[in-house]
């Protein structure tokens, strides 16, 4: 393993990013529909502002219920959850050129399972780095 190769050719492209305004049930049909496990949440200017997880969503979904199921009663309404509500804000950002060793520290340290990889200004998401993305690649290399 190269602890100095840039996550640039590991990383998954391209993400999937979902707006604040997005409802758990959309985001719970991408996670089903697509091969994600975290959606990057960008602000209305373009700039990252959060990710969900699935697992955070499944958790969620443990203390609340089916977060999708409607009440039949029309007098108390199901409210509508959305990803500014359940998503992680303020989330540590990659490079492209950042180093499998500065990502894999950066993981020990702190409990995601993935990374938004975004460009050098923090402006344009470029995709994301997931342990699953690591695990690939230290089998490749064996």
């Amino acid at each position: 393993m190269n602890p100095s190769l840039s996550i640039r050719s590991i990383m998954t492209t391209p993400a999937v990013p979902i707006s604040p305004e997005t409802t758990v049930a959309e985001i719970e049909w991408l996670f089903s529909s697509k091969p994600v496990l975290h959606l990057p949440v960008m602000g209305n200017d373009g700039r990252l502002i959060g990710m969900v997880s699935k697992s955070d969503l499944q958790n969620l979904s443990k203390w609340t219920g089916h977060l999708t199921q409607k009440r039949t009663c029309a007098c108390h309404p199901e409210p509508i959850l959305t990803a500014a509500e359940i998503m992680i804000p303020n989330v540590i950002i990659v490079l492209p050129d950042d180093t499998l060793a500065n990502v894999c520290s950066i993981f020990s340290r702190h409990p995601f399972q993935a990374l938004p990889v975004v460009d050098s200004e923090g402006w344009c998401l470029a995709g994301t780095i997931s342990m699953s993305d690591l695990l690939r690649y230290v089998i490749s290399q064996y």
